[in-house]
């Protein structure tokens, strides 16, 4: 077709708008001159794919209009380098020549020129050309782009919305002689001029699809690959959390402080610390949520200021802190950039948001579209996703993922950009936990090292620029919007008006908005302000707020008259079981508390956490007897019988492999005679195929016969404690051994593994007895001391959960038959998968702990203790009637009497 060979894609921005570059067809001298120019961004993946349509277009105007000479066309990738940028989305004016191209791309301009001046692309002959774009919305544009029908002949059947804009941008343009119209006159132009450096820092709201999702990874990622590009500068760059729950020390602040970035505030303004937001109702805090709201702004305001780029990191999922008014959209919403117009009512434009979403496809979807219509729906822009942690190889890979989500990102949301897939990287997989403190010189020295491997894979799988870019147009467009809306309402009716205003105003002082009367009608003990040190000491006084992060362990002491609780909030509890009174804590670690363990008498605790130790404590005081420190992060620790010794496990770090260590501290010994170092530690060399191994429980045998030890690739093996020797080694799953637990005598033991199953066995011989299937990873199973039944904990992660799910959630605790292998019944209450359960020893409650950082402590009503197990009716193919067999028993023993 002839147009497609004087169509050329992909021209720069300045061979555009230079007339001499321009290849016309239809040449007429008696004709000025045009370019019909399609601008598109790279990340207008969709309308790249359609460029190769615009000659069929082309071909079809000029049959409309035989009057068509003397024009070009082409496309123009508007980011191809800064000039190109420059040049495309700057308007036209006397001090300098644009494209103006809207904020939200593609979009069509036609570019005049008149056939009797001279060309080039000075000042002078670049402010003689005329730009006139075509009256469409970049979404409206991309749908008509990529919906046009091609013929076999090349030709197009129909494209009528499309053909009448651009004839009618033509008209606009040109006279019926073929020459460019005069310019319309603008008047009462201010002429201004504002420096590069002048210009506000870029702020970009980063927030993630559910908790612990690595927003601060990707914070740290942005940040590092802007320091990498070269065109920034530490000085250049900013980091805020606004709003907090967690007050430990973070990865991202010591990476700030290696790289010179000393505009970093980790923690706050706003901090949702223990007791808070039950103060916060009560009006005892002594803030509102706008006096929170306007910290952060002041706050993010100061940080900005001479920087170029501000990333603001979110807390959780987006709506944590609604309860106080300070979720995550109101927060975007108070650190964004305040505007310099309207000059009668300057308004602050949101931080554009960037959702760090998860693995998957469907579930990464579902969870990116609730997330994103949160803050669309609170006027927040969105300008897109980076999806995080998912795996090379597989169904669900990388690859497949990014195909699929792009083509849904393409075909359904044409104005939000997916920014990169990143890879899990082993290297930063609990380092927050691994991170204890400076004085740990050889651990943040790893973790930084780690970040700096992070931050050169994040490179090779974002688009950093995109983002920047993508945050400008959010900005422009939001105040575009703005000022469009805000004309229409002063334009409007007086009712009008005031239905359309927005409801968050500020009020004079003699009025009260609906949101400070609830506040003030809830009820307060005092009508005083508290200090954090008051509402804390209070909450920890009635037990409230409990844990303050995920709970990783519960377990009843042999009595069962005590409960002890672990988390990641470095903080073993102890509490009463009969009430749910918490009696007290263990303070003195500093990374996420794996395991504890409780002596025979309830004297001593043993606990082990991330911070590479593991410590002894007396259990009436809380004193801290004894600390141990190994080589890696503690996974778990293990009493043995006689209660003078115990074990521990500990995962691989640097150099070092994963190891078992067994310490001996007789009861009646003084705690400042136990040795440093293990009696005996058991070194776990990598696999053959060169892979560490990772063990994951321990636990000793009736009379301390042997180790026993579970693994994440499914194996269990038993050590023996005096050589250390390996004894045995099977494999009861496939996949990771979450969670192993015994019955009161040890004389059973069922295993919990992430591939849905539990399995029952017996310990005498190690025989499969018993397998429980469910639909989902299992993180905890126990057995009953005083019925048949199996209690299930587990369900995915909670954003993981798509609308198509049958059983919403699935956190719920799941009760078994243990014979029967049959479910019968589920309890429900935590909103986050079930991480750990223990049921008392009298079997009259159990206690779940999950996710959500919550522990729930259970009582079974006198239904359930007084339900018997049912026997079946009919007995199937090769099982015996026991029942039968005592009977003869029974008959034969009269006889013999």
């Amino acid at each position: 077709m002839e147009d497609a060979e004087t169509f050329i894609r992909d021209i720069h921005a300045t061979d555009a708008i230079n007339p001499d570059c321009w290849n016309l067809e239809c040449r007429d001298v008696n004709f000025d001159r045009v370019m019909i120019a399609l601008l598109y961004g790279s990340w207008n993946a969709r309308v790249s794919a359609s460029i190769d349509k615009l000659p069929a277009l082309i071909s079809r105007m000029k049959e409309s209009n035989p009057e068509m000479k003397n024009f070009a066309f082409a496309s123009v990738k508007v980011d191809t380098d800064d000039v190109s940028y420059e040049l495309s989305v700057n308007n036209a004016s006397e001090q300098k020549f644009g494209l103006g191209a809207p904020s939200e791309l593609p979009a069509i301009v036609f570019i005049g020129a008149s056939s009797t001046e001279t060309s080039g692309v000075d000042d002078k002959n670049t402010n003689k050309l005329r730009v006139e774009p075509l009256y469409l919305s970049g979404a409206k544009l991309d749908s008509l782009l990529s919906c046009i029908p091609i013929k076999d002949d090349g030709s197009i059947n129909d494209s009528d919305t499309l053909l009448k804009s651009m004839q009618a941008a033509w008209s606009r343009l040109f006279d019926s002689a073929g020459k460019l119209r005069p310019a319309s006159v603008k008047k009462n132009v201010v002429k201004t001029t504002i420096s590069k450096d002048s210009e506000p820092a870029i702020r970009i709201f980063i927030a993630g699809d559910r908790s612990q999702v690595g927003k601060s990874s990707i914070c740290m990622g942005i940040l590092g690959a802007l320091l990498k590009s070269g065109k920034y500068s530490p000085s250049d760059l900013a980091y805020i959390k606004p709003a907090t729950q967690c007050e430990q020390t973070q990865l991202v602040q010591e990476f700030c402080k290696s790289k010179g970035i000393v505009s970093c505030i980790p923690i706050g303004p706003i901090v949702y610390y223990k007791g808070f937001t039950r103060a916060f109702l009560r009006g005892e805090s002594g803030e509102t949520s706008e006096q929170l709201l306007q910290k952060a702004s002041d706050a993010v305001d100061e940080l900005a200021v001479g920087k170029k780029v501000v990333i603001i990191d979110g807390v959780g999922y987006p709506a944590v802190g609604s309860i106080t008014g300070t979720d995550n959209a109101r927060v975007a919403k108070a650190c964004g950039i305040k505007s310099s117009i309207p000059v009668d009512n300057p308004i602050r434009i949101p931080a554009p948001v960037l959702i760090i979403g998860k693995s998957g496809v469907g579930d990464a979807v579902d969870s990116f579209n609730i997330n994103a219509t949160y803050f669309s729906h609170k006027n927040i822009p969105v300008i897109g996703a980076i999806f995080n942690k998912i795996s090379l190889d597989g169904f669900y890979s990388l690859q497949n993922c990014k195909e699929a989500i792009e083509m849904y990102f393409n075909k359904f949301q044409p104005d939000k950009m997916t920014f990169g897939f990143i890879p899990e990287i082993p290297s930063l997989v609990n380092a927050r936990d691994n991170l204890v403190n400076e004085s740990a010189e050889c651990q943040l020295n790893y973790a930084i090292e780690s970040a700096e491997a992070f931050v050169d894979q994040f490179m090779q799988y974002v688009n950093v620029d995109a983002i920047l870019h993508a945050a400008t147009q959010a900005n422009r467009t939001y105040l575009q919007n703005h000022m469009a809306t805000s004309s229409e309402i002063l334009n409007a009716t007086p009712r009008k008006r005031l239905a359309e205003e927005p409801s968050n105003l500020i009020l004079p002082n003699n009025h009260t908005s609906i949101a400070s009367k609830n506040a003030t009608s809830l009820p307060s003990t005092n009508n005083v302000s508290l200090t954090r040190a008051q509402i804390e000491a209070m909450a920890t006084r009635a037990g409230a707020a409990g844990h303050e992060r995920s709970i990783t362990v519960v377990k009843f002491n042999f009595d069962g008259d005590l409960l002890f609780t672990a988390s990641k909030d470095h903080t073993p509890s102890v509490w009463r079981s009969e009430n749910g009174e918490r009696l007290g804590t263990f303070n003195g670690h500093k990374g996420t508390i794996w395991d504890l363990d409780v002596c025979r008498f309830s004297k001593r605790v043993v606990t082990a956490s991330a911070d590479a130790t593991a410590k002894l404590w007396d259990c009436e005081t809380g004193e801290c007897l004894k600390t141990f420190v190994h080589h890696g992060p503690v996974r778990g620790a293990a009493w043995a019988d006689g209660s003078n010794m115990f074990a521990t496990i500990s995962d691989p770090f640097v150099e070092h492999n994963a190891q078992i260590s067994v310490y001996d501290v007789p009861e009646n010994d003084d705690p400042s005679t136990y040795a440093d170092t293990p009696r005996l530690e058991i070194d776990l060399p990598k696999n053959a195929n060169g892979k560490r191994v990772n063990a994951t429980n321990i636990v000793w045998l009736n009379l301390n016969e042997a180790l026993f030890v579970t693994f994440d690739n499914g194996a269990i093996r038993l050590y023996d404690p005096v050589t250390g020797e390996e004894l045995d080694e099977f494999f009861p799953h496939e996949k990771k051994i979450n969670r192993v637990s015994f019955n009161l005598d040890k004389t059973l033991f069922i295993t919990s593994s992430a591939d849905f199953t539990a399995k029952l066995y017996d310990v005498v011989d190690f025989r499969h007895l018993k397998t429980y299937k469910t639909d989902r990873p299992v993180n905890d199973a126990v057995i009953s001391e005083t019925k048949d039944h199996i209690l299930l904990g587990g369900g995915q992660e909670a954003m993981s959960v798509t609308t198509t799910s049958g059983k919403v959630g699935k956190f719920e605790t799941r009760f078994f038959h243990l014979v029967y292998e049959e479910e019968f019944g589920t309890v429900k209450g935590h909103f986050g998968p079930i991480n750990a359960l223990a049921i008392n020893p009298n079997g009259r409650c159990y206690a779940s702990g999950a996710e959500d950082g919550y522990i729930r402590l259970h009582y079974f009503d006198k239904s359930y203790l007084d339900m018997k197990d049912p026997v079946p009716e009919e007995l199937e193919e090769g099982e015996e009637d026991f029942d039968d067999e005592e009977k003869e028993i029974e008959e034969d023993d009269e006889e013999s009497d």
